[in-house]
């Protein structure tokens, strides 16, 4: 009875900020027991910035950021230009690893949307089993062939989903 009502209440108090997703229960449990197993609610993304590739600024050929997530302590920069690489195979939504190899994103140009996805909750082997994954919309003014930058200095972002990692031999 205890363990239940833990369980139930845990994702709010426990953490913190209250979170925009339900773990699974045996992520719960695995939480309960392991001391280092923090679930993330909230993101920021600062001082994002571009290059445009196009006349009237919708496509960026890179892009820069910081990324932070206060609940785990993680910041990190991110990078994407011509030589970048996707950490997933072909034919799969491109995902870019920052420079924490535990965290990736999702640049959406058509919709101007970053999505940040953090490895969390490692397993006996050390490795994150699972990724919270969230997402924040970057209004960017560009000029024409050139740089693009948002008039926010900090970008707010919420997890939204938390699943476990997915795993790509690439």
């Amino acid at each position: 009875m205890i363990s239940s009502l833990l369980l139930g209440i845990l994702p709010s108090v426990a953490y913190g900020a209250q979170l925009a997703y339900s773990p699974p229960q045996a992520l719960m449990a695995f939480a309960v027991a392991a001391d280092d197993c923090i679930f993330p609610a909230d993101f920021e993304v600062r001082d994002f910035g571009g290059i445009s590739n196009s006349t009237n600024g919708t496509t960026l050929r890179s892009l820069d950021f910081s990324f932070t997530s206060t609940d785990t302590e993680v910041t990190t920069l991110c990078h994407y230009n011509s030589t970048s690489e996707p950490s997933v195979p072909p034919g799969r939504t491109p995902r870019y690893k920052c420079e924490d190899g535990d965290v990736e994103f999702i640049w959406e140009n058509d919709k101007t949307r970053l999505t940040m996805i953090e490895r969390v909750c490692s397993g006996s082997d050390g490795v994150p089993d699972y990724e919270a994954a969230g997402s924040v919309r970057i209004p960017l003014t560009c000029k024409p062939m050139g740089k693009c930058a948002t008039n926010a200095t900090v970008n707010n972002g919420k997890f939204t989903n938390i699943s476990p990692a997915a795993t790509f031999s690439v």
